[in-house]
Parts: structure tokens; C-alpha cells; sequence
């Protein structure tokens, strides 16, 4: 009808259309969330921490503003802070929330029969789990008809620095990820974790000690430290750069999983994250 108007909206811009012509005018856009997005943008763009003045300077805001943006980002989830450097870096929320729900559909494929195996030589559950930087992410876990309970679920994200489900001490895929680390870094984070636990000084020396023999011996056991109950043995699964990418687990009750069970466990579980290893890396 000529007297009608019919609005549209094209690339940022309101199209209003009448009887006698058209037009168009600019859709205001919210200033703080665009100077946000841009800040994940430079994240992105760069595989180390960025600092404040360095972001300011190349998306031409200032420091203040950029710091302002970027404490609400930590606070979110979205960024997180190297407290060391004070630099920042993305965390993996955005990766979580892009993921479409298939996305780990190949991995799961090729370690599933893995887990079959695993649990078939050992009777008991198994896990397997991405390390994404400071977190692990939880791709895929068996459970046998001996298994009493499951600590952990597909899709879960469990911090390195940080109790885990109410621990009493730190996990094995913990502190096998942490034998990875600088010992500067896997001191702070075992410090930051005793703290949290209220435990005394030599609770972190004695971690480093394990550190140390996990780097020997190719896996890390938790018998009993982090849940009297349980016991469980985690071994790595390294990419083609031979870089932590993964970590394949085996965790049962710790009066199943006596001397001679527990000794098998550790030697199975090592040897098919060695086999997940060989298929990653091939070529």
C-alpha cells in the first residue's frame, strides 16, 4: 500500500521504504561491546599473552580503557591473565562455545577403542582428556560393570591450578601435566593449590619430588592422595611437536586396585597413551 512504510535492516543500516522514496540511517552500535570484540580479536592473533600498552597502541584506545575492557573480560571467562607477566591471553570459554556439539566426534573415534581395551585388560574405568592450556577437557570415558562411581564426564573442564571436585590433594592428570611444566609455573600452581587446602610448606616440595620421578617413570599415580578411595594412574599422549596434548587415564577403587592390579595398570595405561601418541603423530 503507498501509504504504508516497510522497514528492513541491511548491513548495519535501517532501509525505510514509502511511496515516494527511501531512507536510510545508521543503527547506533554499543561503542563498549565493539572495542570488547576487538580486544578478542587481538588476542587471537597472537600465540603468546599480550600486554595492556600493546593492545592500546595497536587498536589505538588508551591503556585505561583497554585495562577497563580487559578486567571485565577476565571476569567473565573470556580472558584470563598471566600473573607473572601480567599479560593476557584468551581462555578457552570462546573455543567451548564455537564448538559445535560433534566437534570431538574424529578423537572419539580414535580413542575409543583405546578405551575399550584399556578397561578390558584392566576391569576398570578409563578416561581420556585434552589439555588446553591451564584446563583438561574431558573427551571420553568407559566405564566397567566393577566401576562404583564416575568422577567425571564427556565434555567436562577441570583446571591444573585449582582443587579439583573437592579433593584432597591433586589428581594424577594434575600432576602429570605439571611435570610438564616450567618449574616455576608448576611451583605456583602447587602453592596455589596447597593454599586453597590449607596445607603446610612441605606439601609443595613434596610435589615437586613426584614431579620429578613422573618425568622418569612416563606416568602419574595418585593412590589415594586425592581421594582415599580411589586410585588412579595417567600417562600422555604427546602430538607430532611432542607437546602434552592429551592425557589417557585408568581409576578405580583403591582396594581393587592392589599392588600387582596397580602395577599393571600403570604399565598398560602408559603403553596404549604411547599407542594414541603413534596414531596422532602419523603421518
Amino acid at each position: 500500500m503507498a501509504g504504508e512504510l516497510e522497514a528492513t535492516q541491511t548491513a548495519g543500516r535501517d532501509v525505510e521504504s514509502s511511496g515516494v522514496g527511501t531512507v536510510k540511517r545508521d543503527v547506533p552500535t554499543d561503542k563498549t561491546l565493539t572495542k570488547g570484540l576487538q580486544l578478542l580479536e587481538a588476542l587471537s592473533e597472537n600465540d603468546h599473552p599480550r600486554g595492556i600498552s600493546e593492545i592500546a597502541a595497536e587498536l589505538d584506545l588508551t591503556k585505561s580503557n583497554v585495562h577497563r575492557l580487559m578486567q571485565t573480560l577476565v571476569k567473565t571467562g573470556y580472558v584470563a591473565k598471566d600473573e607473572r607477566t601480567e599479560k593476557y591471553f584468551l581462555s578457552p570459554k570462546l573455543w567451548r562455545l564455537a564448538r559445535p556439539q560433534r566437534q570431538y566426534a574424529a578423537l572419539q573415534n580414535l580413542i575409543r577403542p583405546t578405551l575399550e581395551r584399556l578397561t578390558s585388560v584392566t576391569n576398570e574405568a578409563a578416561t581420556f582428556a585434552v589439555v588446553e592450556r591451564e584446563e583438561v577437557i574431558i573427551i571420553d570415558q568407559l566405564d566397567t560393570e566393577n566401576s562404583q562411581r564416575i568422577f567425571f564426564t564427556p565434555g567436562q573442564t577441570l583446571p591444573i591450578d585449582e582443587i579439583v571436585l573437592r579433593g584432597k590433594s591433586l589428581t594424577a592428570f594434575q600432576m602429570l601435566t605439571l611435570s610438564t611444566w616450567p618449574e616455576a609455573d608448576a611451583t605456583q600452581a602447587i602453592a596455589k593449590i596447597a593454599r586453597q587446602l590449607g596445607k603446610p610448606p612441605g606439601f609443595v616440595e613434596e610435589r615437586m619430588d613426584e614431579l620429578v620421578r613422573i618425568r622418569v617413570d612416563g606416568y602419574a599415580i595418585s593412590e589415594g592422595a586425592w581421594n582415599p578411595e580411589i586410585k588412579a594412574v595417567a600417562a600422555p599422549v604427546y602430538n607430532r611437536y611432542d607437546k602434552l596434548f592429551g592425557i589417557l587415564m585408568t581409576f578405580g577403587p583403591a582396594d581393587r586396585l592392589e599392588r600387582k592390579a596397580f602395577s599393571k595398570a600403570k604399565l598398560v595405561t602408559r603403553e596404549y597413551a604411547e599407542r594414541v601418541t603413534a596414531a596422532l603423530c602419523k603421518d
